[in-house]
């Protein structure tokens, strides 16, 4: 985008100065947004993982500090890993998901969470208004095969 050519050809007429001159600047400007794109992209990931590290850098000192099990704190970093990872509702403290209708806000919960919103019996029945409320509630868990959840007496 910034050549004209090997030089053999070249604009000579005022016109067509001004259209080199205007594609070249085109051209920096093209490389220059997707250069800022890409080191916003890089920025961001780089963002995500300092703060995970800083995070398992804190278990790590507590966990040293009271002893914990070394199998214990795995479990913690892999919360914490995990969560991070599926961490999806950062940008809606934003107050961008409060700028879009409830319907829309219904369908980014239920497509967020694979569906299962609309098979999870504690949401049957109810509108989406109370739904787009509360999924957005929600925090990522991760539970072993063998984990209890929840035990009704």
């Amino acid at each position: 985008m910034l050549t004209v050519g090997y030089g053999d050809i070249g604009a000579v007429t005022p016109l067509e100065k001004w259209i080199c001159i205007s594609w070249m600047m085109f051209g920096v400007i093209i490389y220059a947004f997707g250069i800022g794109t890409i080191s916003q992209v890089l920025e961001k990931v780089e963002q995500k993982k300092n703060a995970l590290k800083a995070k398992t850098d804190v278990v790590e000192v507590f966990c040293s500090e009271t002893k914990i099990k070394p199998f214990l704190k795995r479990k913690v970093v892999e919360a914490l890993e995990y969560n991070s990872g599926r961490n999806v509702f950062s940008w809606i403290e934003s107050g961008l998901f409060n700028e879009i209708p409830i319907e829309l806000k219904y369908a980014i919960c239920t497509e967020i969470h694979d569906g299962v919103i609309g098979r999870h019996d504690f949401f049957a029945g109810k509108s989406p208004e109370f739904t787009s409320l509360f999924v957005p509630l929600l925090m990522p868990l991760k539970v072993e095969a063998n984990d209890v959840l929840y035990v009704d007496n």
